[in-house]
């Protein structure tokens, strides 16, 4: 289905934040796609934070990668969006850029960080891509 990759690190006015990026394999569809990062962030839903007993669910967070979706053209696109803002209050932030073999879609999305840019980008290393963010405080 895909892989992820997740670091909690703190800016320096002390704020923490979550940023974790995402592949999802080729050919997945939506309702999978929707499946893998529930469970994925199940932690910072409202469900798993009660869960788990802890403020989760108000940790600023940025979720970006290649989601394999073209969100301007597709309706699976515009359903995932709207998922991640119903679900896990995520604000749409960015789109594609170059892919391995052809125009890969790079998104970024961005919770509870009004005031930071988040810029998705990728860079080809060998035969796989490797991931790129910015995020600069305002």
């Amino acid at each position: 289905m895909g892989d992820t990759c997740a670091a909690r690190c703190t800016f320096p006015n002390g704020k923490p934040i979550v940023v974790v990026t995402v592949y999802i394999s080729v050919n997945q569809n939506v309702t999978d796609i929707m499946e893998y990062i529930s469970k994925t962030l199940l932690a910072y839903t409202e469900c798993g934070s009660k869960l788990l007993g802890k403020p989760y669910l108000v940790l600023p967070l940025i979720l970006g990668g290649d989601f394999n979706i073209d969100t301007d053209k597709d309706d699976e696109g515009l359903i995932l969006v709207q998922f991640l803002k119903s679900e896990l209050n995520f604000d749409f932030v960015s789109g594609k850029g170059m892919g391995t073999t052809c125009l890969s879609v790079w998104e970024a999305f961005r919770r509870f960080l009004e005031s930071v840019l988040v810029k998705a980008s990728g860079i080809l290393k060998s035969d796989g891509m490797i991931e790129l963010f910015g995020i600069k405080v305002s």
